[in-house]
């Protein structure tokens, strides 16, 4: 039997106002099919655009691009995700970079997080994240998800 978490995920981001779907619904409120790309002339990305490194720390502390802060001082943060935990138990967090410690796509893979956390019940915790990093965060009730050793959520 597997348990669910609900941690409840607010993103704040500076999104260049380019980047926007101005005036486009992309909800499919009417049960039709809609392509994914529909209307899209983008292409799949390449393998180069997917193996793009970002920020991922410096070489001397891999992953300083994202750490816990304070909710006093978030907003002095340009990027910030904020993680609520609205159930009744503690859950156990990662956030890593896309490109792992040793260069290699294998960031989301146990033991190259960037940061790990406890998510005390019914708490908040704020990660503030570098300019151009790359990757997620996972969080799951006593232990963090993974799947034959991948970070394994939502």
């Amino acid at each position: 039997m597997s348990r669910r978490t609900s941690t409840k995920h607010i993103c704040r981001t500076k999104t260049p106002a380019s980047a926007h779907l101005v005036g486009r619904d992309v909800r499919n409120a009417s049960n039709t099919y809609v392509h994914f790309r529909a209307g899209s002339k983008s292409k799949r990305a390449t393998t180069e655009q997917i193996a793009y490194k970002g920020n991922t720390g410096t070489e001397e502390a891999y992953g300083c691009n994202i750490m816990t802060v304070d909710q006093t001082i978030a907003s002095q943060y340009e990027y910030t995700a904020t993680f609520i935990n609205v159930v009744s138990e503690d859950q156990a967090c990662v956030c890593f970079n896309k490109i792992g410690p040793d260069g290699q796509i294998d960031g989301s893979w146990s033991g190259n997080e960037a940061i790990s956390f406890t998510l005390p019940a019914g708490s908040t915790k704020i990660v503030a994240f570098d300019a151009n990093s790359q990757g997620g965060c996972v969080c799951g009730i006593g232990k963090v998800p993974t799947a034959n050793g991948q970070f394994a959520g939502t």
